[in-house]
């Protein structure tokens, strides 16, 4: 199968960027690429024999840059005569793929990236689009030289990466900064939307009133049908030929580029592009009368403004804090675009979040971290059918030294699953790529939740059993002679992309015990792989099958859900990979020799075996189509041989084991035995599974203990015993891991080794005294006793910043609300300035007095950071800083309250419901009034004379 149609052309792309660029490292990149897509393994790709040296590194960045400044010029030339919101219509047209496969939830757009970035730079005068005036020839210039940037920015990241080394703690930072550089979704529309739907009923209980996720997200709908009409008239408009039609085809810009767009294509563009975007009134026609109110407050919230415009940035930085990130949609006069379908289909949570934690802050995150924890169990329970499962338990040591609280334990059948929901966030600084923020907040969360989950595990093998207690219920007994094995598992709020399967990365910067393999998933990707592996049986495979390949440093995977489509695709990674790797001539032990032969798992998996069938199931309803069945690691004739395996064999182990083996090589060996009559036993060797056919006369037991089976099986990865009667067909009774299988224990190794949770290099004993010295007990206490959260008081005296909470205590200050300013806007500057938190040099007076203003809502959080850095670099005082930055958004009060006016006649009915207390209703009518004015006023000010007008 091809590689995705989205991927090849980037993929296309790069390869005229790389030759560009020249040089022996460009050489190595496009052998890469070709290897990657095509050839023998369509798989996996090997690492060149040959890497390239410092010197041939540094020339290469340095020839990146030279590239990267060309292509900056470029841009900021084409810009001079188009406009960003023509350049968005340009890149739908070209680049919003599929469509006729999700009709609901869209495809994210090839040149999602390239939007995002011409979103940043200052245009000729702000978003309005002019068709007419606006050069064609500029537009695709300047997506062209965006394209060239996001390529450009890739190699360096890359360059940087092996200049520093595997083992350096900058590959952290690195990781997520090729995150937010890739401009794809991180989650599945359907699976999103679950999670939101959830949280907002438990937002409910908790007295935050939200409008439903689900019109927003439905909000695609409309415009993809109008994009499906608008490209195939492109199409035959302008042939097969033309080069806007190859693009659409490939979505590959630079290959075969003219020097200039034909005269017919000049004037297609300047038709087509208009028919892209929609009215108000067209998108509220598609949707019932009970819920325009709900989508008008959508489009409101997330539109961009005609008079928004921002000055020019050429850091690319900036793109992390992008403002079409957060709002979308664009508008120009009456016409409304969807710029990033992907913030609404797969990214909705993050604009959800930033959303309701502008209101709700602290609040909503606690509530988030509940649900997190959940949803995740309950996913888990739906897979275990007869499951115990005890949630938010506390359990004690023998000795009583240990007493802790786990947020989740499933028992079932013979294995165990520890569950730690983390409700963190990862900042604008980790996304950006600082070292130290990922460091910081990686450490609160899969640090912290490992170490929650193995101190259980820890005392239950110490001890033999643990009690566990639940609010309100009878205390649990668990034994661990019941438990075969362990797994944890870290559902998390915030999406950790290619960290959760770069476990090597996290092993060697300390943040993870060396070996361990929890499960690191979103809460959406955890319930995607609840749906799509259906069993308890299937899970547990798949949880072993991704330790076998994480525990061979020497295989590389993009991110978890290239791993389950890894699975359900039937790929057996490390077979193929060790076999490839052999008929190079490559020998010894493959994890030694890693940062010579590495093998990455093409990241096509996702699209090639998961990707189809949510299309197939989501594409035309959120609810999904029931008829439609996931993928399947094995066919039908597999799964009989599980079955049999399931109700003949001792226990879960075998099929477990079975499941992770090739499913063609499971039909092939039971249908290739060479047993005769004579011949009680019948061993052979399949890419390293020993496979052992025995008579019924000899029995599995003396099969096992067979010299030469032993023989066979000691450098096995795994060990398939079959007994064959002599008028039937042979059948498996036992399924063993052998030595060669990186997971492989001693069937006498105690809980904690069976379950890779290591005791013995110290890392446990270690985070302990970090927790335990890390802050001081007394002053957290003082400060949750002034109201400061628990966990943002540790928060705060791990940080340093104890003292100055406590100094703006004194100046009568919110303790939760300075906590909560420290630990987020400033703690983030204070990395971007390379000074120690305690030391930014801000007055506590200016602190206290800049938490009353946000407390006020007299100044827009996106405001916040920007009036903090100026105050730290001794710019100005916070009044003259305030006072700007409030001028800037300032209006007239007889404007605003003509506006008000104007709002209330076009919606009475919504304002009856504002008097009668409704809160939704207010807020409907803050943001009519708040779009009205166009983003110049201070919502401090226009809710002052909304309350007044509504109080008449």
């Amino acid at each position: 199968m091809p590689a995705p149609q989205t991927d090849l052309g980037h993929i296309l792309d790069e390869r005229e960027v790389v030759t560009a660029i020249g040089g022996p490292t460009a050489e190595l990149i496009l052998a890469a690429d070709v290897s990657q897509y095509s050839g023998n393994s369509p798989t996996l790709v090997d690492r060149p024999d040959h890497l390239p040296t410092d010197d041939e590194l540094r020339d290469f960045r340095e020839s990146c840059d030279a590239f990267l400044a060309q292509s900056q010029a470029k841009l900021t030339a084409s810009l001079k005569d188009t406009t960003p919101y023509s350049c968005i219509s340009l890149a739908i047209l070209l680049g919003q793929v599929t469509l006729e496969h999700n009709a609901v939830t869209a495809s994210p757009n090839a040149f999602s990236f390239e939007i995002e970035l011409i979103s940043t730079l200052e245009s000729r005068t702000n978003w309005s689009s002019s068709f007419l005036t606006d050069d064609p020839q500029a537009t695709i210039d300047a997506l062209i030289a965006a394209r060239q940037i996001n390529i450009a920015s890739h190699l360096q990241v890359m360059a940087k990466g092996l200049l520093d080394g595997p083992a350096s703690p900058n590959n952290l930072g690195l990781a997520f900064r090729i995150e937010w550089l890739s401009g794809r979704g991180r989650s599945i529309t359907a699976f999103d939307l679950r999670y939101l739907t959830a949280l907002k009923r438990r937002m409910a209980e908790h007295g935050i009133e939200a409008y439903d996720p689900e019109p927003a997200v439905s909000l695609i709908s409309p415009f993809v049908e109008r994009w499906a009409k608008v490209t195939d008239k492109a199409m035959k408009i302008l042939g097969p030929g033309s080069y806007i039609t190859q693009i659409i085809r490939s979505q590959s810009l630079l290959p075969n580029k003219p020097d200039r767009l034909s005269a017919a294509e000049t004037s297609a563009l300047r038709k087509l592009l208009p028919a892209l975007s929609l009215t108000e009134d067209q998108i509220l026609q598609t949707r019932e009368e009970p819920h325009r109110e709900q989508v008008r407050y959508w489009l409101q919230a997330l539109s961009l403004e005609p008079g928004y415009k921002r000055s020019k940035n050429r850091d690319i930085n900036a793109l992390v804090d992008a403002e079409l990130k957060h709002r979308p949609f664009v508008r120009s006069g009456s016409r409304i675009l969807l710029a990033l379908s992907h913030r609404l289909a797969t990214d909705f949570s993050a604009l959800y979040d930033s959303a309701i934690a502008r209101e709700h802050g602290e609040k909503y995150f606690a509530i988030r971290a509940a649900e997190v924890e959940e949803s995740s169990l309950q996913a888990v329970k739906l897979l275990t059918p007869g499951c115990r499962l005890l949630s938010g338990a506390t359990y004690a040591s023998a000795d009583r030294k240990i007493q802790g609280e786990v947020d989740g334990v499933v028992l079932w059948e013979d294995v165990c699953f520890v569950l730690e929901g983390k409700g963190g966030y990862l900042s604008t600084a980790a996304r950006k790529g600082s070292t130290e923020a990922a460091m910081a907040d990686l450490k609160q969360t899969i640090s912290e939740g490992y170490f929650q989950a193995t101190r259980f595990l820890r005392v239950l093998d110490r001890d033999g059993s643990v009690t566990l207690t639940e609010k309100d219920s009878t205390p649990v007994t668990i034994s661990a002679k019941e438990v075969r094995k362990a797994y944890v598992l870290l559902p998390t709020a915030d999406d950790l992309g290619q960290l959760a399967t770069r476990l090597d990365l996290l092993w060697r910067t300390s943040l993870l015990p060396d070996k361990a393999t929890p499960l690191i998933a979103s809460i959406q990707d955890l319930l995607l792989m609840a749906e799509v592996l259906q069993t308890g049986e299937n899970f547990v495979a798949y949880l072993d099958f991704r330790e076998e390949v994480l525990l061979n440093h020497w295989i590389e995977v993009i991110d978890e859900l290239e791993m389950l489509g890894a699975f359900v695709g039937g790929v057996d990674v490390v077979g193929s990979g060790v076999w490839g790797l052999r008929q190079e001539g490559v020998s010894g032990d493959l994890n030694a020799k890693w940062n010579k032969h590495t093998l990455h798992i093409a990241p096509v998996q996702q699209e090639r075996h998961i990707n189809p069938w949510v299309a197939l199931k989501y594409g035309k309803s959120f609810a999904g189509n029931p008829s439609i069945s996931p993928p399947s690691r094995h066919g039908p004739r597999g799964k009989q041989v599980l079955g049999r395996i399931r109700t003949t064999s001792r226990g879960l182990e075998s099929t477990v084991r079975a499941t992770c083996l090739d499913p063609d090589l499971l039909i092939v060996l039971l249908s290739t035995s060479q047993l005769s009559y004579l011949k009680r036993i019948d061993i052979r060797k399949h890419n390293g599974i020993v496979a052992v056919t025995y008579a019924p006369s000899l029995g599995l037991d003396k099969a096992r203990r067979d010299h030469r089976v032993k023989s066979a099986a000691k450098s096995a990865r795994y060990i398939v015993f079959m007994e064959e009667p002599l008028d039937r067909s042979p059948y498996i009774t036992l399924v063993e891991i052998g030595p060669g299988n990186a997971s492989f224990k001693s069937p006498r190794a105690n809980l904690c080794i069976r379950s890779n949770v290591n005791t013995k290099d110290g890392w446990y004993e270690r985070f302990q005294d970090r927790r335990n010295k890390a802050f001081d007990k007394a002053t957290v206490a003082g400060l949750e006793a002034a109201g400061v959260p628990r966990d943002m008081a540790i928060g705060i005296d791990r940080s340093g910043l104890s003292k100055r909470i406590l100094a703006a205590m004194k100046l009568k200050g919110d303790p939760a609300r300075i906590a909560s300013l420290w630990l987020s806007h400033l703690k983030e500057l204070a990395i971007v300035l390379e000074v120690e938190p305690a030391q930014l040099p801000i007055s506590d007076g200016a602190v206290v007095n800049l938490a009353e203003l946000i407390r006020r809502k007299a100044l827009l959080p996106q405001q916040v950071r920007a009036v903090a850095e100026e105050l730290a670099r001794g710019r100005d005082s916070l009044e003259e800083i305030v006072k700007r930055e409030r001028a800037s958004k300032s209006a007239d009060t007889g404007l605003i309250n003509s506006v008000i006016v104007a709002v209330f006649e076009a919606n009475q009915d919504v304002v009856d419901q504002a008097r009668r207390g409704k809160r939704k209703g207010t807020n409907f009518l803050m943001g009519q009034i708040l779009k009205e004015l166009q983003g110049n006023a201070m919502p401090d000010d226009v809710l002052r004379l909304l309350n007044d007008a509504l109080n008449k």
